[in-house]
């Protein structure tokens, strides 16, 4: 667009410097929330008990983990199987939980659960020390001692 007048070419240079402002305010202003962002930034933690919990059950609060220096120990739900039904094996610093029974057979088949989890322990967990038990509410408490 060409100027007619001295006037309208100041005009002009005064919109371009003004549009030329507004977009430096406009870069200031977003390092500014850049940086206000980054002061606000609080670093995600991760519960243990995600890292363990059952699929098709995330977040209710099935799981129970703790670990602290001197053992590790984590609670899973396990109420639709008996004690027998359950096997929990130790496969270097994996831990594998397996747990399969039939529920019932009828004429249109057999209904049956199946669950295999694997897991990677806790370091210094004592692998001569993991035992398990199923009690009476239904939940599978795994629990080793820490080496020092």
């Amino acid at each position: 667009m060409w100027a007619e007048s001295e006037q309208d070419c100041h005009e002009t240079n005064r919109a371009l410097e003004n549009r030329q402002q507004y977009k430096r305010s406009e870069c200031s202003r977003e390092r500014k929330l850049k940086n206000y962002f980054k002061m606000m930034s609080v670093p995600v933690q991760c519960d243990e008990g995600i890292k363990w919990d059952w699929p098709l059950q995330k977040g209710d609060g099935v799981v129970n983990v703790l670990d602290d220096d001197d053992h590790f120990e984590v609670g899973l739900e396990a109420h639709h199987f008996l004690p027998k039904e359950i096997e929990v094996k130790n496969i270097g610093d994996l831990l594998e939980i397996h747990m399969e029974h039939m529920v019932k057979t009828d004429n249109f088949g057999d209904v049956s659960r199946n669950i295999t989890r694997c897991y990677k322990l806790p370091k210094n967990v004592d692998s001569k020390t993991i035992k398990s038990n199923l009690d009476s509410n239904g939940i599978l408490h795994i629990h080793a001692n820490k080496m020092h």
